[in-house]
């Protein structure tokens, strides 16, 4: 993100606002502006603006190597940022606000020719189409969850239009940069569902435009702290349960592993624990890589993790973790498939977890007793993110 690029964003707000108007329809503020995009140089309803409106991005960004380079500085991101728009554009006017983005772009826009545009010297990338759809993660989220990023997006841009390199007055900008940081809280605490996860690529994205801001202005709040998004992660999976192991919630929107993966193929009868324990260490994985936590660390909590929940069953009695793990997770066809073999990208890893359970190969009910005091710690880092934050 840049200023150039937030400028082009504006003034396509500025020609076609992202609001209605003229009982409930979009509406052009200058048609010729669009005219090239549009089929037979004709707009006739809604899905026609909005696709005419996301041409005009494309071609600002990505049209040919000359655009790519001065405008978008080479970065492929912006993507992001188009289909942000293209979401809570089609978000006022589609029925089914729970439908993916791709299946409203499939049905009323992908038709269009001019989406087969070549496009040359930009990355990997041979048309709008391809364009896009090499975003497929985000295209399958769903059109209501996508355009809840459009304000954290335009608060942001509004910051880097206004913001003056040359002689920057931080100050002029802090309440924005507070507004901008407190939203993008909200989403990471909805929507942070780990590394794989698509929210944590816009996530991602709009954390390190805003850090681009930061560097240059260093009273800027400082975005979610790795303490945060770890606790968060361990309330995730405990509010799943609401208290109970045996009972989890009936009204919780979506099962935990379509939450935090993107490409959940598990079957349906894999054992909830087991489940949730792959969903808890891809939530862990999400944490940043740059976050100072070592690996084993992160090991040691989800196995305690995983001792509370087993011994709250009181029928397992008396269970050594090992034999539990050997038992009933080791060999789990899910299990094997989300997590990794050895190390790699990610920062827990099959072998860790082996060699972390063989260490602490004791009665499960003499690991979770230390549950207690690791749950008052995440309070008292809750507790202190407050206190920053207020």
């Amino acid at each position: 993100m840049n200023k150039q690029v937030c400028k082009k964003f504006q003034d396509l707000r500025n020609l076609l606002p992202d609001h209605l108007i003229n009982g409930g329809s979009y509406a052009f503020t200058n048609e010729e502006a669009f005219k090239e995009y549009c089929t037979d140089n004709k707009c006739n309803d809604d899905f026609g603006k909005i696709s005419a409106g996301c041409l005009y991005l494309l071609d600002a960004f990505f049209k040919d190597n000359s655009v790519f380079n001065s405008i978008a500085k080479s970065n492929i991101n912006i993507v992001d940022y188009i289909i942000i728009w293209l979401s809570y554009m089609l978000f006022f006017i589609i029925n089914d606000e729970n439908d993916s983005i791709g299946n409203s772009y499939n049905y009323y826009i992908y038709s269009d020719n001019k989406y087969n545009q070549e496009i040359n010297d930009v990355a990997a990338y041979t048309s709008y189409k391809d364009l896009i759809y090499k975003k497929e993660n985000l295209m399958n989220i769903s059109i209501i969850d996508m355009s809840n990023f459009y304000d954290v997006f335009t608060s942001l841009c509004t910051m880097y239009v206004e913001f003056d390199e040359e002689s920057p007055n931080c100050d002029k900008y802090l309440e924005k940069a507070k507004n901008f940081a407190e939203a993008y809280d909200a989403l990471n605490e909805d929507y942070n569902y780990g590394k794989g996860s698509p929210y944590n690529q816009l996530l991602s994205t709009l954390s390190n435009d805003y850090c681009n801001l930061k560097n240059k202005c260093n009273q800027f709040p400082t975005l979610p702290t790795y303490s945060r998004r770890f606790c968060e992660s361990i309330n995730t999976i405990d509010e799943y349960y609401a208290g109970d192991p045996n009972n989890r919630r009936e009204n919780y929107p979506r099962n935990l592993l379509d939450l935090v993966l993107s490409d959940n193929k598990c079957s349906s009868d894999v054992p909830q624990l087991i489940s949730d324990f792959i969903a808890l260490v891809t939530l862990f994985n999400g944490i940043g890589s740059d976050e100072n936590l070592a690996s084993d660390k992160l090991v040691e909590y989800a196995i305690l993790w995983l001792s509370y929940k087993i011994n709250q069953k009181k029928e397992n009695g008396t269970i050594i973790l090992d034999h539990f793990y050997t038992e009933h997770i080791k060999g789990n066809d899910c299990y094997n498939g989300h997590i990794d073999i050895s190390s790699g990208s990610n920062k827990i890893y099959m072998e860790a977890i082996n060699k972390k359970i063989e260490s602490m190969n004791i009665d499960i009910k003499d690991i979770s007793n230390f549950y207690d005091a690791f749950k008052s710690l995440c309070n008292m880092f809750r507790r202190i993110n407050l206190f920053i934050k207020t």
